[in-house]
This record gives structure tokens, sequence and C-alpha cells, in this order.
């Protein structure tokens, strides 16, 4: 689609998840505790791919492919991962 489109769905999709965090235990004051661990991941992950192409070595695994939804919708589409 369109950019408009676009935006509109993403839209209705945010719209749905709005406010959804305090239901799952998610709230502001755990917010640094979640930032610190997210910077820990990815340090980790950063260490780890310097030496290693895929997460168990030289060829991809069911958990490369299990870790890329995330990663991707967190880190290549969210404005504020």
């Amino acid at each position: 689609g369109n950019d408009a489109e676009l935006e509109r769905y993403g839209r209705i999709i945010a719209d749905q998840m709005e406010g959804k965090g305090p239901m799952m235990g998610l709230t502001p004051d755990l917010f640094p505790t979640l930032d610190t661990i997210y910077h820990e991941l990815l340090d980790t992950l950063e260490a780890h791919f310097t030496d290693h192409p895929y997460l168990l070595g030289g060829l991809p695994c069911a958990a490369d492919f299990a870790l890329m939804g995330p990663m991707f919708a967190h880190l290549g589409r969210d404005p504020y991962p």
C-alpha cells in the first residue's frame, strides 16, 4: 500500500495495543529496568555476532528466525524501541 494506507492500518493496530501494558504488568516504574535489560541483550548479541554469523555458529537455525521477528518489529519499525 501507499504511505496513507500504511499509516491508517498501522494506527488501527497501535490503537488496539494502546493501554494493554498495565494488564501485562508493564508499568512506568519498570521502564528503567527494561531499558537496562534491553541494552544488555543488544550488547551481548553484538559481541556474539562479531564472531559468529548466526546464533549457533555458521549456519542459520530456527532460533535465528525466531529472534528475527521480534527484533525486526522493535528495532526496524518501532520509532521508540
